[in-house]
């Protein structure tokens, strides 16, 4: 899932819950300063992720909780 470069500042929480199988997750060059507990929650699969370009200033202790297989 490709939402690089589209201005993104905040998601909703859980935004990602029912894409169960979602294996690579690209949030390139948007403008997240905080990374949610509940953002990558039940990604189990999820394997990439990018996030670079962001304005991150906050990792939540559990963000990535459920994201085991991330390399």
């Amino acid at each position: 899932l490709d939402l690089s470069k589209n201005s993104i500042s905040f998601l909703e929480n859980e935004i990602f819950q029912n894409l169960l199988n979602l294996e690579y997750l690209n949030i390139h060059g948007n403008k997240l300063k905080i990374l949610n507990d509940d953002y990558f929650k039940q990604l189990m699969n999820l394997i990439y992720l990018e996030l670079s370009d962001n304005l991150i200033e906050k990792i939540e202790l559990k963000t990535f909780k459920d994201t085991k297989r991330l390399t």
